[in-house]
């Protein structure tokens, strides 16, 4: 596995025992009736959800978006509560077996993370932070089995394999012929013609494969883009119409058809943590990947917002279930009844894991009703 950048592991590891710091406000000795609402260094109101437990001991497969759940109603308000206690300056990865509490000391908030009996992490603001001792220990749990934010094995292939792009260039571009030595199929280190191959364009290609349709948009009808399966990549070696290109490496068999693209498919982040977006959404479900009508927990949908409208991963959006009119018998002229337009219902949360210019990936954290293709999406 690869390991991210110094940047991206220090924030990873503040979301991460950010977390935490929910996940012990449920055990902080209070009153029930004084632990419902907690107000946060940020003035904003946090209530835990019904039902919270008292601990909990973080079990393997666990995300911290499902546990922070379980304690709180709104799940993606834990990183006002970071601010709660602002002197954890070295905070550490939580991994199964971990247990997570938060106590007061003379009315000031301290975090605790044991493991295997032993506190590994344990601050509070009335203590200096030069008087907080640990004792070295090597630890020979994987960086990768700690805890994520969310399961990445369900939105993997949708960082790595899949993409959007842009209807000119799918319609327009180059695209394979036929294979130089005549069979249907191409793989690593074959040769392809290619057709519309420019005389002066790039040296290096990435091979998609297009839907046969584009997106569009629900409400302007204009095209958003057309999903693409990755392919592979490619290197020119003659250029003209046709040109020839030498596939380097494929993950599938390249077929008669198939774009060549000069966009960056690569893998982006994978260090999530679901925030507000910064700017105004209002937009729509208009596909789930794998072709069901209704939406569950952590299955994958595309919206018809991208970058254009501020979007980028990690974004969380409400859900809404579009409802239909209804009729009051009751009013109305004749007694015919009286339309009545219902109100859009809350059915869950998602978070943004691509985002195009036009288009994105999201991931549903939590369904709390069934989701369908043209439910809205918005800010929280």
């Amino acid at each position: 596995m690869t390991l991210p950048s110094d940047a991206s592991f220090k924030d990873y590891t503040r979301h991460a025992l950010a977390a935490a710091l929910v996940l012990g406000l449920a055990g902080s000795g209070l009153p029930a009736t004084a632990a419902e609402t907690l107000t946060t260094a940020a003035g904003t109101e946090v209530q835990l959800a019904d039902g919270a437990p008292q601990r909990y001991v973080v079990a393997k497969g666990d995300t911290l978006w499902a546990i922070s759940a379980k304690f709180l109603n709104d799940p993606w308000l834990w990183p006002d509560l970071w601010k709660v206690n602002p002197q954890i300056a070295n905070p550490h990865l939580i991994y199964p077996g971990d247990e997570v509490a938060l106590t007061y000391v003379e009315g000031q908030p301290q975090l605790t993370v044991t493991r295997d009996g032993e506190t590994v992490a344990t601050t509070a603001r009335t203590v200096p932070s030069g008087t907080v001792r640990l004792t070295p220990k090597i630890r020979t749990t994987p960086l990768d089995e700690a805890v994520s934010f969310v399961p990445i094995d369900a939105i993997r292939p949708f960082l790595t394999q899949s993409g959007i792009v842009d209807p000119e260039v799918a319609e327009k571009g180059p695209y394979i012929f036929g294979t130089v030595d005549g069979r249907v199929m191409a793989g690593t280190e074959d040769r392809v013609y290619v057709r519309r191959m420019p005389e002066d364009g790039p040296a290096r290609y990435t091979v998609v494969r297009m839907a046969e349709d584009p997106y569009e948009d629900p409400d302007s009808g204009d095209e958003l883009g057309y999903a693409a399966t990755y392919i592979g990549e490619g290197q020119v070696e003659r250029f003209g119409d046709p040109g020839i290109v030498y596939l380097s490496s494929t993950r599938l068999e390249a077929l008669k058809g198939d774009r060549l693209i000069t966009q960056n498919l690569g893998l982006p982040t994978e260090s999530f943590a679901p925030r507000i977006p910064k700017t105004k959404i209002d937009g729509r479900i208009i596909d789930v990947v794998g072709g069901v009508s209704q939406i569950g927990q952590y299955q994958v949908v595309v919206i018809n917002k991208g970058t254009r409208d501020g979007l980028q991963p990690s974004d969380l959006l409400l859900v809404l279930q579009k409802q239909e009119k209804g009729r009051d018998t009751k009013s109305g002229f004749l007694g015919l009844g009286q339309g009545i337009t219902l109100p859009d219902v809350r059915a869950g949360e998602m978070m943004v894991v691509r985002s195009f210019e036009r288009v994105s990936y999201g991931l549903l954290l939590r369904a709390e009703s069934p989701i369908h293709v043209g439910d809205k999406v918005q800010n929280p």
